[in-house]
């Protein structure tokens, strides 16, 4: 008959049983285990803080010298450079182990793959952060911020950082809440395949670069472009004797223009919505009433509708 043992050392009045022996200083231990977790959290706490701090303002002190910048775009800066960093480093590695001794490359091949590296890091690294930063302080920062008399000065390394972010913001949703099938997604497991040796470029300007570059410098140029005629058609028209103070100057304009045609492109796309909605319901209310099979009978599009009144 099966059993078990552990059944049978429960039910045997002669179970085997093991006294507690305290070990000596145990309130001690605890101390000083529970110290040593503080301090341990607060050591690592302040480097993740202070190392990135003083990264980001080792990089943004080539740039800006002994200009004071804000403690969270250096924090920013140095978060951002370090996962480039550890990124580089990582890829660089697994390459370098899977290629063959470099003893045995030719330094031809090795100068090209630099080359090819510095472009596309120019391009995704530099060019399109601070082009997506730009445009989000156009858009929110600048309309939100000033009042309508003043002027905006961007700050470069302001939009490189907000750029940045938001472009490490869109990569997660890309390559986590998006499906497989996202061309974006398909795009990077390409460009990542290929490695440095076989970086195509073309690849990287088409699918990544073009797409991107192009509808943001639409978008910063066309209002700019209108905003400044217009100010310049009410200065024309300006007539210096008469004393007349508007609330939108040609300067508020030129100000919230960016912001004005966000919201008349969203106005124009929420009414060609309801417009498609409208057509829909009527189109399903058409095919209840009138359709049969395949074929409208008794429908007439210029017909009015007539409300037969029952006899009494």
């Amino acid at each position: 008959m099966p059993f078990r043992l552990d059944m049978m050392l429960v039910n045997s009045p002669n179970r085997p049983v093991q006294s507690y022996q305290r070990p000596p200083c145990f309130a001690a231990r605890v101390v000083t285990l529970l110290l040593l977790l503080a301090l341990t959290g607060c050591l690592i706490s302040g480097a993740l803080l202070t190392v990135p701090v003083l990264l980001g303002r080792l990089v943004l002190g080539f740039w800006f010298g002994a200009r004071p910048v804000h403690d969270i775009y250096t924090l920013f800066t140095g978060l951002f450079t370090v996962a480039v960093v550890t990124k580089g480093a990582r890829s660089i590695t697994r390459q370098l182990r899977t290629r063959v001794q470099l003893r045995n490359v030719r330094w031809s091949l090795w100068v090209l793959v630099v080359a090819r590296t510095a472009v596309a890091s120019a391009m995704v690294l530099i060019w399109l952060p601070f082009l997506i930063g730009l445009t989000f302080e156009v858009t929110i920062l600048k309309p939100v911020a000033l009042l309508f008399d003043q002027s905006s000065i961007f700050q470069i390394y302001r939009c490189y950082v907000f750029g940045a972010l938001i472009v490490k913001i869109l990569l997660t949703i890309c390559l986590v809440a998006v499906g497989e099938n996202n061309p974006w997604k398909m795009a990077l497991d390409q460009v990542y395949a290929n490695g440095f040796r076989n970086m195509n470029l073309k690849l990287i300007f088409t699918a990544f670069v073009w797409p991107v570059s192009t509808p943001l410098l639409l978008y910063l140029s066309l209002p700019f472009f209108m905003a400044r005629t217009y100010n310049m058609l009410a200065l024309w028209n300006e007539n210096p004797d008469v004393n007349d103070d508007k609330f939108f100057t040609a300067h508020t304009i030129e100000g919230v223009a960016h912001l004005m045609f966000v919201c008349s492109v969203a106005a124009i796309l929420g009414l060609l919505a309801s417009f498609g909605f409208c057509k829909q319901l009527h189109d399903q209310i058409r095919d209840e009433l009138f359709l049969v099979g395949k074929r409208l009978v008794n429908y007439d599009n210029r017909a009015t509708l007539v409300v037969p009144s029952t006899a009494v």
